[in-house]
């Protein structure tokens, strides 16, 4: 599938909330349409991995997130050009060895994260990666074994 390129101004709504693009409908349209399209994009010369998501009236986003707006110098407000594709490789996400370790004894909570979608799979893994002292990344981990065998998912 071949590129698509368009202009947008990131939006964020409130602290706390998501820094996005809005998608015109139009490049929704050709990248597939649905309602989630998995995404390689550009903007200004940094390449990321999102995915074009629905929003309310069946508007169309793509999230920018900090560490992506930082390397493009590129704040809430900035009209930025945008190069997208639909990315059809699959998303893997690497399992740290203490939380492999801890869902292969917990085979409910290893259903569970096996089950849910890439992106919340990678949350856990950044939230438990994200800890800074030893103590609390343990406590992450046995955390994240308790909501998974709940069939919960770390945020919303």
């Amino acid at each position: 599938m071949s590129d698509e390129e368009f202009q947008g101004t990131l939006v964020c709504e409130g602290v706390g909330a998501w820094t996005y693009v809005p998608v015109p409908a139009e490049v929704a349209e050709r990248l597939g349409g649905k309602a989630r399209i998995p995404v390689a994009a550009e903007i200004k010369g940094v390449s990321f991995t999102g995915s074009v998501m629905t929003g309310p009236q069946g508007s169309r986003y793509l999230v920018v997130n900090q560490a992506v707006r930082d390397r493009a110098g590129v704040t809430a407000g900035d009209t930025v050009n945008v190069v997208v594709r639909q990315d059809t490789a699959p998303r893997v996400v690497e399992l740290p060895e203490d939380l492999a370790g801890a869902l292969a004894a917990a085979p409910e909570a290893q259903a569970a994260f096996d089950g849910f979608s890439y992106s919340r799979r990678k949350e856990y893994v950044t939230w438990i990666e994200s800890a800074k002292r030893p103590e609390t990344r343990t406590r992450r981990v046995e955390k994240a074994v308790e909501m998974l065998a709940e069939g919960r998912a770390l945020k919303g």
